[in-house]
């Protein structure tokens, strides 16, 4: 399955704007000098800006899912207690990608038109005017996840773990990417 990158920003090196913004990192209460070396990585880690990622989704020609890179580790463990509370042993593990692939999703665009709902909000996994059109078969994000990859386990797991992979993360949480 593809991963897209959007390219909007070509060149961009993925870092916000820093005017002004070593003196409201240093402040005076916090003993570190301007221009120091301890500056300037405390400047570029706070404005370092994580590109998202698209995904293609399998089930719908030209249809991508963006996704943030910003996973926290925090978030996911409490994806990992919702997926275990799930009353299917078997289906715990596929039930955290559909959920990972639910909350980080920020929006869906076909062919590069971003999809809007009734309040012009960006479309997600999560919303609910997007479960309507499933009918009864869809009550949650994991079941709206699910039904828009075609009902493909292997594409939801490709799409969580190029999703991890992008945010850094190995498909092992456990063990993380040092760099």
């Amino acid at each position: 399955m593809p991963v897209a990158y959007d390219d909007d920003d070509a060149g961009d090196t993925g870092y916000a704007d820093e005017s002004d913004l070593e003196s409201v990192l240093l402040g005076d209460d916090n003993n570190v000098k301007p221009g120091s070396l301890l500056a300037s990585v405390a400047r570029k880690a706070a404005t370092y800006v994580a590109k998202p990622t698209r995904i293609e989704v399998p089930a719908v020609a030209g249809l991508f899912a963006e996704y943030a890179t910003t996973l926290e580790t925090r978030q996911i463990a409490r994806l990992r207690a919702a997926a275990d509370r799930h009353p299917d042993k078997n289906a715990r593990a596929f039930r955290f990608n559909l959920l990972l692939l639910a909350h980080y999703n920020t929006g869906l665009y076909l062919n590069g038109e971003p999809i809007t709902d009734g309040d012009g909000s960006l479309s997600t996994f999560r919303s609910r005017e997007l479960w309507e059109q499933f009918g009864d078969t869809v009550q949650d994000s994991a079941a709206a996840v699910y039904e828009m990859f075609g009902k493909n386990d292997f594409a939801v797991i490709q799409a969580a773990s190029a999703l991890m992979t992008d945010a850094g993360i190995d498909t092992e949480l456990s063990r993380q990417d040092p760099s």
